[in-house]
């Protein structure tokens, strides 16, 4: 269960002299260094970790005795029948300097102590620190190993191999004066076995390697094994993402115990996108099989994503005048307190927290997009949104009836259903330049801008790092390295009155294509940019009825200025491929 403790109460037990943690199924400690955040999470010895203060105290007084209390508040579970219905059990349990232990229960029921002592013993703490090192692994593989996926009875007959194989190794020892018994074989203690298991992972470029590296045996298949990597020799962050998969194995794999997980800065050595998916799953999947503790300085976990499943108890931990550790609900502390004040001490700064939001939008974004990207074969015509999708694929069809488009149309901007897009120029302009990493090979993207103000503003704000300068009289711009553009729609002669020479005189979109009779018996001919102007602007509420349905109406002649369009994106394929 994932909620098995609700409250902790300590006393006198490292920088705490008097603690109360109301406690979840996942809780965040977070803080300056050396506030006190580690100390709940590791194993108790008392003589380095009785409190200070409380040792004053007791050395200024002639009665105290020193004791460290850890009191633990239990939501029992349904299948513990004599607890049902009881409130605010607790087991206590006081440590002496002598190694003694006494303990306390909220009852003094006979049956019901021993219930709740057998649920206690239940728990399999598993404490993780913030360095996570060989040390760590080997623990790991060594519990592991107590569930005895090998037998000794393989083992030894492992090791009976090996001896035969050696004797005559163990003849040349002796022959050379070492006589003291050596043998050859694996350990035959589990835990010394697994401690000992090689953990390899892939070589990333494996594949690459493997079709790329060419030579006179071209044809001889590499072995991906001999091309892995032992985990101990990745970094640390990898290391680090390694743990809670094996920890909730541990806990499927054992029903006997339930662990409970203490965990040092699980986003240690991690760059901020890789510790914000880490988090996702410390959220949406750890912390719903599990009871987690951990201690963090990462945004990622202080300050969650939306939509998570678990939402985390936040304790904000500090020292006062004594050393002794603090702590106050971080959710009450944005509300009441300076917050820059506030995230001095957390090491950050509060105006991160919006730029996290965004960035968190645009991974979202980008994600979605990537997968839907790797849907699609032919080139991409990306457009400003649905009702764009929907004229520039009705216009081919009416122009070329039996010919394929030699693209598809993709209606930028964050949606589920793409007939509920609803993008503008600068989603097109964030889509073709978010893509542009995620795209290896010749694949071929054509993001389409009205050729409008807004749409003029976004085609020369592409980034100069990444595409071709910015030049008033082109139409199109070329990524630097890829075959992505930036493409204005192409200006036909009888609209030539509404693209000016400068950015804010230009009103062209992609409705204009159609005469004037057209958008004016479908109550899309808006109003005029001056009185006795030809130019005039497109009424937005009307574009999805027209584009869905009305369309469908036209004479193929309507779609005349269409061919432009066409025209140059089949241009632009045919200087790719």
């Amino acid at each position: 269960m994932n909620n098995l403790i609700s409250k902790i109460e300590i006393q006198n037990f490292r920088s705490f002299e008097k603690n109360i943690l109301p406690v979840k199924e996942i809780n965040i400690f977070s803080g300056n260094n050396d506030v006190g955040k580690s100390n709940i999470l590791k194993p108790l010895k008392f003589e380095d970790d009785y409190n200070k203060v409380a040792r004053a105290r007791m050395f200024r007084s002639s009665k105290m005795k020193q004791l460290i209390k850890i009191r633990i508040y239990i939501n029992p579970p349904s299948t513990y029948q004599t607890l049902t219905g009881e409130s605010n059990l607790f087991i206590e349990r006081q440590f002496d300097r002598n190694g003694e232990r006494v303990e306390r229960f909220s009852t003094d029921d006979i049956k019901k102590k021993a219930s709740i002592k057998r649920l206690i013993n239940k728990i399999r703490y598993i404490y993780i620190p913030a360095l996570k090192g060989e040390e760590v692994l080997q623990y790991l593989l060594s519990l592991i190993g107590e569930k005895q996926l090998i037998s000794d009875k393989d083992i030894s007959s492992l090791n009976d191999s090996i001896a035969q194989k050696t004797s005559d190794l163990k003849d040349i020892l002796e022959r050379s004066g070492i006589n003291i018994g050596t043998t050859f074989g694996l350990p035959t203690l589990l835990s010394d076995f697994w401690q000992k298991l090689s953990v390899k992972t892939q070589y990333e470029e494996f594949e690459k390697l493997d079709s790329d590296i060419k030579g006179s045996n071209s044809d001889r298949k590499l072995n991906p094994t001999q091309f892995s990597i032992t985990l101990l020799n990745r970094g640390e962050g990898i290391k680090s993402k390694y743990i809670p998969p094996l920890l909730q194995w541990l806990d499927k794999n054992d029903n006997s115990k339930v662990f409970i997980w203490g965990i040092d800065e699980p986003e240690n050595s991690l760059e901020f996108d890789l510790a914000d998916k880490l988090s996702r799953l410390y959220f949406n999947e750890y912390a719903r099989s599990n009871q987690i503790f951990i201690t963090s300085h990462s945004l990622a976990f202080i300050n969650p994503p939306s939509g998570i499943k678990i939402k985390p108890k936040r304790f904000k931990f500090s020292k006062d005048n004594f050393g002794r550790t603090q702590w106050e609900d971080l959710d009450n502390l944005f509300e009441k307190q300076n917050t820059l004040g506030l995230m001095s001490e957390l090491g950050i700064l509060f105006a991160q927290k919006e730029f996290i939001e965004e960035y968190r939008i645009v991974v979202a974004e980008k994600e979605l997009l990537e997968s839907k990207i790797k849907q699609y074969v032919k080139p991409i015509l990306i457009v400003e949104g649905k009702t764009d999708k929907w004229i520039v694929e009705k216009s081919w069809g009416k122009l070329f009836p039996v010919e394929d488009m030699p693209f598809e149309v993709y209606p930028s901007g964050i949606y589920i259903n793409m007939d509920e897009s609803e993008g503008n120029a600068d989603q097109v302009q964030r889509t073709i330049q978010l893509i542009s990493p995620m795209i290896n090979g010749d694949k071929i993207i054509i993001g389409l801008f009205d050729n409008d103000r807004e749409g003029n503003e976004k085609f020369k704000g592409l980034n100069n790092k990444i595409f071709e300068n910015y030049r008033v009289t082109n139409i199109a711009r070329k990524h630097k390295t890829k075959n992505i553009y930036g493409l204005l729609l192409p200006v036909p002669n009888n609209r030539s009155c509404f693209v000016g020479n400068k950015l804010t005189q230009r009103f062209l979109e992609i409705e204009h294509y159609f005469s004037d009779s057209v958008l004016q018996n479908n109550n899309l001919k808006g109003d005029k940019i001056v009185a006795d102007s030809q130019i005039f602007t497109i009424r937005k509420k009307n574009k999805t009825k027209f584009s869905n349905k009305l369309i469908d109406d036209l004479d193929p002649s309507e779609f005349d200025n269409f061919r432009l369009l066409f025209e140059k994106i089949k241009e632009i394929i045919e200087l790719s491929s």
